[in-house]
């Protein structure tokens, strides 16, 4: 999961809003008690079931953001992209589209594209390629 925007916090909120709803069925309790989320994803869940969304979203810490995709502006998903670096051959970025207006994915999804392609990506750089 990717997003990107000028204000760092909106593509976090967007990328938070995506993991609480991916957390809110039981099939990713696994997933993210190996991860050291089981906690999070409790409290997801019961505001799932509320149908609470912002609780749902409030949820999401900020290491979960930080694990689960790259959030901010353009220049701080590229460095936090480099944490791949030697480690994946290729990554598939997608835009958060759970609570988000179509035109800000299609935007979003442009930013991934123009920034995060492998010509845009810094010269040298021998981590994974976006694909």
């Amino acid at each position: 999961m990717c997003a990107i925007h000028d204000d760092a916090e909106v593509a976090r909120r967007e990328l938070a809003q995506q993991i609480a709803f991916y957390s809110s069925v039981k099939s990713y309790e696994t997933v993210l008690d190996v991860n050291g989320f089981a906690s999070e994803g409790r409290t997801i869940r019961e505001a799932f079931a509320q149908r609470d969304f912002p609780a749902m979203f409030a949820a999401v810490s900020e290491e979960m953001i930080d694990t689960m995709g790259v959030a901010g502006t353009a220049d701080e998903v590229r460095e936090q992209l480099s944490r791949y670096d030697g480690v994946l051959d290729h990554i598939m970025l997608y835009s958060p589209s759970v609570g988000i207006a179509p035109e800000r994915v299609q935007q979003n999804l442009d930013s991934i594209i123009r920034e995060c392609s492998p010509a845009s990506m810094s010269p040298g750089q021998s981590g994974p390629r976006p694909i």
